[in-house]
């Protein structure tokens, strides 16, 4: 074994992609290009401080999840810190998990254009001290279906009338890359879809 050089293996593309991007978006104030918030960024600082003091180069690889052995324990651990958190999500009940009313896929970022859109919040997580990003179902009000998974950032103060399960027309800003809820106008009643499911 090569004791000058260290491979760290992960299933996870955005680790992955964004292996050499920390010292950018510390220069950055910890924002994205596109002036988002870096997404754990508490981890990325960590990375920063540990890499150097390893001593040895390390070289981050991707592998397709949960196909090693390793990686099946990695993923098992996962899971099991994520059954007890030692940081609440605001505004959510502890040790619920909130899903999403769609199956399969991640959410995306909102194309926010300063539209007003009838949401379903699902999760939010907090992101370095003040801003959140929220986890929403969109719901098409002309076909009476939810249509997509979608993800964009909130003020700690908008934040906190927002909660996992509830429905709210909301108004965004108008920035696509850098999606944010700039209001809630009002927080709706339960919605009854054209299948019937609420």
């Amino acid at each position: 074994m090569d004791i000058d050089r260290v491979q760290i293996v992960t299933d996870s593309l955005y680790v992955f992609n964004n292996q050499n991007m920390p010292s950018t978006w510390r220069k950055n104030g910890w924002k994205t290009n596109a002036g988002r918030p870096v997404d754990n960024s508490d981890l990325w600082k960590r990375f920063l401080t540990l890499r150097p003091r390893c001593k040895v180069r390390t070289h981050i690889i991707w592998r397709k999840g949960k196909r090693s052995p390793i990686l099946k324990s990695v993923d098992k651990a996962a899971k099991a810190a994520g059954k007890s958190p030692t940081k609440q999500d605001r505004g959510f009940r502890a040790g619920k998990i909130g899903r999403s009313k769609l199956t399969g896929g991640s959410s995306s970022l909102f194309p926010a254009k300063g539209q007003e859109q009838v949401i379903r919040i699902y999760r939010s997580s907090l992101i370095r001290k003040t801003g959140h990003r929220v986890h929403f179902d969109v719901f098409d009000e002309l076909s009476g279906q939810y249509r997509e998974k979608c993800r964009a950032y909130s003020t700690k103060a908008r934040v906190d009338e927002l909660h996992r399960g509830h429905s709210y027309r909301v108004k965004f800003n108008a920035d696509a890359r850098n999606p944010m809820i700039f209001a809630i106008l009002e927080e709706l009643k339960e919605i009854e879809t054209n299948d019937g499911t609420e």
